[in-house]
C-alpha cells in the first residue's frame, strides 16, 4: 500500500497511524476487523432480539460507512465473514483487505478450487474455520486438520488454523503441522456473563461446557499466554473484548500487551471503531516495552 511506511527501529510499519504487522506478504492493521457484523451476525448471550437489531441498524449504507471508518483509522483487514461487503467497498475506491475462512470439511478438489477463487478475489490469507475445526478435532483428533494444511500450504498461499480450544493449537505444534498463522480467541475472564459457568467446570472444547450459553470463548486464558509464549507463529487474538462484555481499553491491553497477540480482532460497529483505534495506536508503544512474547508478525 502506498500510505504504508515502515518506522525507524520499529517492528511495526504503519497505515494511516495504525501499526501493523506483517502476514505472508500482506501489511496487516494490529486492530482487525472481525467481519460478523458485515454479516449482521453478533453474539448476544441470551438475548433473543440483539441479532434482528443489528441486522436492522446494519443496513447496505450503513455496512459501507463502517469499512470506510474502519480504513480512515487505520484498520486495513477483516477477517472471517463480510467478503462481499469488502468487494462492493473496495470496487467503490477502497482499500480494505480480507482473511477468508475455509471449511475443513471439504475434500482436496473443492478445498483447492475455494482457495483458487479466493486468490482470483484478492484475498490475502486464509483460516480454518474454528467451529468446524474444534468439532472435527474433538471427534477425530488433528489428522483431519494436517490434511487440509498441507492441502493448502501446496498452494503457496498462508494458511492458519482457526480454533476456540488450546488443545487445537496444542496439536499443531506438537506434530508440526506447517501452518502460517494462528486464529484464536483469547480474552480476560470474570465479566459478570462469564460467573455462571466458572473455570473448574469449563471444558476445554468450551462449547461442550455445560450450560454455556454462548457467553465465553476462552476457556483458560492464563494458560493461552503461557502456550503463544514460545510459538513463533504470528497470533490473531479474536474475541478478545467478549464480544461487547469487556471495555476496550482492557481487552484490547491484555492481548496485545500481556497476552503478546501479534493482533486483535473487534468486531465493531461504526460508532465504536475510532475510540477502539485510538486505543490500540496507544496501546502498542507501551506493549512495546513490556511484552514478554516477542512480535511475530
Amino acid at each position: 500500500m502506498a500510505d504504508t511506511k515502515l518506522k525507524p527501529e520499529s517492528p511495526h510499519t504503519d497505515f494511516n497511524g495504525m501499526p501493523c504487522g506483517k502476514l505472508g506478504d500482506a501489511i496487516v492493521s494490529r486492530l482487525v476487523f472481525d467481519g460478523n457484523p458485515l454479516v449482521g451476525n453478533v453474539h448476544s448471550r441470551d438475548l433473543k432480539y440483539v441479532r434482528r437489531l443489528a441486522q436492522t441498524y446494519l443496513t447496505p449504507e450503513c455496512v459501507r460507512e463502517t469499512l470506510r471508518l474502519a480504513e480512515a483509522n487505520g484498520i486495513n483487514t477483516v477477517l472471517g465473514w463480510g467478503e462481499e461487503s469488502v468487494q462492493k467497498y473496495n470496487a467503490s475506491g477502497g482499500k480494505m483487505q480480507f482473511i477468508a475462512r475455509l471449511s475443513p470439511k471439504m475434500d482436496a478438489g473443492r478445498l483447492a478450487e475455494a482457495v483458487k477463487q479466493n486468490i482470483d478475489n484478492g484475498v490475502i490469507a486464509h483460516f480454518t474455520d474454528p467451529c468446524e475445526t474444534d468439532a472435527l478435532v474433538r471427534e477425530k483428533g488433528i489428522e483431519p486438520i494436517v490434511k487440509v494444511i498441507e492441502a493448502t500450504t501446496a498452494l503457496d498461499f498462508p494458511v492458519g488454523v482457526g480454533t476456540w480450544a488450546l488443545p487445537v493449537v496444542a496439536a499443531c505444534e506438537r506434530e508440526d503441522v506447517p501452518v502460517d498463522f494462528y486464529v484464536k480467541s483469547f480474552h480476560a475472564d470474570g465479566y459478570p456473563t462469564s460467573r455462571p459457568t466458572p473455570p473448574e467446570v469449563r471444558d476445554e472444547f468450551i462449547q461442550q461446557t455445560p450450560g454455556y450459553f454462548d457467553n465465553i470463548w476462552c476457556a483458560h486464558p492464563e494458560q493461552v499466554i503461557e502456550a503463544f509464549g514460545p510459538i513463533t507463529k504470528p497470533w490473531i487474538a479474536t474475541k478478545v473484548l467478549a464480544t461487547g462484555a469487556i471495555d476496550a481499553r482492557g481487552g484490547l491491553t491484555y492481548a496485545l500487551e500481556k497476552g503478546g497477540a501479534d493482533f486483535a480482532s473487534v468486531a465493531m460497529f461504526d460508532f465504536l471503531i475510532a475510540g477502539n483505534a485510538q486505543t490500540v495506536k496507544r496501546i502498542v508503544p507501551r506493549a512495546d516495552r513490556k511484552r514478554t512474547r516477542p512480535w511475530r508478525a
